[in-house]
């Protein structure tokens, strides 16, 4: 998810109780929280390679993410020896930071990209696909978590009234459990779409595959994409409206040609399809009869036409002569 969000879900924990295992532990939860993000720094080199290899994997990897932590509660630790009168105690300081982290952890499989959780031992990404990147009702609920209390003090004190020292934390407990309600209820929409999916047969092929991705802030709402034989078919989908199957919007996938075999050897793309789990092929003709180009597209992150995903995408080049030799490739973001 983004910073914003994991900013605030650090500090929510902290209130809810983290904060009584050692002093000063909204700072280093925060910074816990937001270490696994340093992978991402991929994220802005024009080459999107370095990011298929390690972005998502890093720092967002268990071993990874606990490293991080670790790394951070020895840094506060050992400024904590530096004031004697406020010292900051290791395995409290441990105990806060890994549990910032593993928030990181699970904020990010909610997401469609997901994170590589077992790397380097696998390269499997997970994504359980229920949120946005940025989600705002997960948003106003830990925003509300922190600010509310602050609220009712300052009302409890403008009419003379002696504020609860467990104010905060109740808030902040209560925020999370919205927020798993929240995703409860995300959960099971979700489910409700994959089974109107699973059941439904597409221009008289059925479903070898299927998945859905949140659409908006509704959670009655998913854009699906449904795998068969010979196609990929993407799809809107209501819970409890009207579904036609036969509204789908319809990919073919490529021919077996003797060009695309040799570009799906290339590290290029066996890179990009570890990471992509629908990915559509272009075949073109280079001009003046130079060979033929290739372009491989993960639907998850490129809906066709609209223009209405708001997900980075990944563009795979590979160009080979009319003797099949790689004349050019490359892996680059792409606008959806």
């Amino acid at each position: 998810m983004d910073p914003v969000t994991h900013t605030l879900a650090s500090v929510v924990l902290a209130r809810a109780g983290l904060d009584r295992a050692t002093p000063r532990a909204a700072a280093m939860m925060i910074a816990a929280g937001l270490a696994p993000e340093l992978d991402l720094l991929t994220l802005f080199s024009s080459d999107a390679g370095p990011y298929l290899r390690y972005g998502g994997a890093l720092t967002h990897s268990l071993i990874g993410a606990a490293a991080a932590a670790g790394l951070v509660a020895l840094l506060f630790w050992l400024a904590g020896r530096r004031h004697p009168k406020s010292p900051v105690p290791l395995g409290g300081a441990l105990a806060a930071c890994l549990a910032s982290a593993a928030a990181h952890l699970f904020l990010d499989t909610l997401t469609p990209y997901g994170a590589r959780l077992l790397w380097p031992a696998r390269e499997r990404w997970f994504a359980a696909d229920l949120t946005f990147l940025a989600d705002a009702p997960i948003l106003g609920v830990l925003l509300a978590g922190l600010v509310l209390p602050l609220l009712f003090r300052l009302v409890t004190e403008e009419i003379g009234a002696r504020a609860g020292r467990r104010g905060p934390q109740i808030w902040a407990l209560a925020a999370l459990v919205l927020v798993a309600l929240y995703l409860g209820g995300r959960w099971h929409r979700r489910q409700q779409a994959l089974a109107m999916l699973n059941t439904r047969i597409y221009h008289g092929a059925g479903a070898l595959r299927i998945a859905a991705f949140p659409a908006a802030i509704s959670p009655w709402r998913w854009r699906a994409i449904v795998e068969t034989e010979n196609t990929f078919e993407e799809i809107d989908v209501r819970i409890g409206g009207y579904f036609d199957p036969e509204r789908s919007r319809t990919n073919y996938k490529p021919e077996p040609s003797p060009a695309f075999e040799a570009a799906r050897a290339t590290d290029t793309l066996r890179l990009f399809r570890r990471w992509a789990r629908f990915p559509v092929a272009g075949i073109h003709a280079l001009p003046e009869g130079r060979g033929t180009r290739i372009e491989l597209r993960d639907l998850r992150f490129h809906e066709r036409g609209a223009g209405r995903q708001p997900w980075r995408g990944i563009l795979a080049v590979v160009e080979l002569d009319p003797q099949l030799r790689v004349i050019h490739e490359e892996l680059r973001w792409a606008a959806p």
